[in-house]
């Protein structure tokens, strides 16, 4: 800390943010929580990583989770963190499963995971793997649909 004159120091809130008035519309961006419930194999513990890579800037990267942790407690904290979707990951002894929930009332799709690659397994498999730095996943992951206007003639195929 800089000192004055006389021994007394100043303090500089350099590290404080301009702080939100309460009146300020949130962000509509949608944000995410990736996590596992129950005891999973290792394989969907380094998926959750995988997803949480894939879904960043708009998820909780280092997200704790703990047994004692029920599904209430992550609804809980999906109002002050402005968090509009859970990804939850388990398993059974027959297939692991996905459940996308939409935060805090919405619909819950369940799907049942056929296969899965990890992104270890895809840069192994690679020759000359990418060098992935923390910069790249500053921006979140661009959709371009430019298939959908063939599928829409085709309403089948949106429903598969």
């Amino acid at each position: 800390m800089p000192r004055r004159p006389g021994g007394v120091r100043k303090k500089r809130r350099t590290h404080h943010g301009p702080m939100e008035t309460p009146d300020a519309a949130p962000d509509k961006t949608p944000r995410s929580l990736v996590f596992r419930r129950g005891t999973v194999p290792t394989g969907i513990r380094d998926l959750v990583s995988d997803l949480r890579t894939a879904l960043m800037p708009h998820t909780a990267r280092n997200l704790r989770e703990r047994h004692t942790n029920s599904i209430k407690d992550y609804v809980s904290i999906c109002g002050p963190l402005h968090i509009s979707h859970l990804w939850i990951l388990s398993a059974t002894t027959t297939s692991p499963y996905l459940r996308l929930a939409r935060a805090p009332h919405g619909p819950t799709l369940t799907l049942r995971i056929s296969g899965y690659s990890l992104a270890c397994d895809v840069r192994a498999s690679q020759r000359r793997p990418a060098a992935l730095s923390a910069r790249d996943f500053e921006q979140p992951p661009l959709l371009v649909p430019h298939t959908w206007a063939a599928a829409a003639c085709h309403p089948h195929h949106l429903l598969a």
